[in-house]
């Protein structure tokens, strides 16, 4: 267990409902700013959101901001005032987002069951390495894990994923809520595997609870924000439980 004591409540030791989780060098802060939205007041306008759930930047620090309740990806230039909706898709309470290397955002469609990629930034050419954005919305993508709209505990399938993570090579790591797990999923494989949780949900370190968010180190150690236990737990290659 890395942060929080199982346990909710506002103390420095404690958490309550954690959703979102990045793991990043220290910084202390003691105030936050609104970056995007207006404070306390949801809606479907291009400076609004309804229930945004996850966020992802790209290289040039533009944010893509997971806006669940209009079914939607929004993308924020530093500093804009409003966004720029660059997926509008047939999604069901999408949740995680996240970027793979060929500039792709990466989807967990809860309420399909599914991980889905599309296409958002064009590849780099061979005379630039600068990648230049696609214009207009991206409303098809591709279907990467959980291969039918019915969730299970298959190696197949999917149940209600709610996170998601792409390492530098394409593998995608999903945070498969309804089933207690993370499943690994090697880019084009039909199947994945399971390298945290999977044993049913509980308190103990060999399992985990409900959870919305997801981070891999370079290390290949998983972590793992748990709603459902008020803490974050980290899951090595070489040990069965989080610690």
């Amino acid at each position: 267990m890395v942060a929080g004591n199982s346990t909710a409540g506002s103390a420095l030791n404690q958490l309550r409902n954690p959703y979102g989780l990045y793991v990043d060098s220290v910084y202390d802060a003691v105030t936050g700013v609104t970056l995007c939205g207006q404070s306390g007041v949801a809606g479907s306008w291009s400076n609004q959101f309804s229930s945004p759930t996850s966020i992802t930047l790209d290289q040039f620090g533009n944010m893509y901001i997971m806006d669940s309740g209009n079914n939607r990806i929004q993308k924020w230039t530093p500093g804009a005032t409003f966004g720029v909706t660059v997926v509008s898709a047939s999604m069901s309470s999408p949740k995680g987002v996240a970027f793979d290397p060929s500039g792709n955002l990466g989807v967990a469609d809860s309420g399909n069951h599914r991980a889905i990629l599309y296409s958002v930034i064009c590849p780099p050419t061979t005379t630039s390495t600068t990648p230049a954005f696609r214009s207009g919305l991206a409303s098809t993508g591709t279907v990467v894990a959980g291969y039918t709209t019915s969730g299970g505990s298959g190696s197949s399938q999917l149940n209600g994923p709610t996170a998601i993570f792409l390492d530098l090579n394409r593998t995608l790591y999903i945070l498969d809520n309804l089933n207690y797990r993370v499943q690994k999923w090697i880019y084009g494989q039909p199947l994945g595997f399971t390298v945290a949780g999977g044993r049913g949900s509980g308190t103990t370190l060999d399992k985990i609870s409900t959870g919305q968010g997801l981070f891999v180190d370079d290390q290949s150690s998983v972590y793992v924000s748990e709603i459902g236990n008020d803490r974050v737990t980290r899951w090595d290659n070489t040990i069965a439980g989080g610690i």
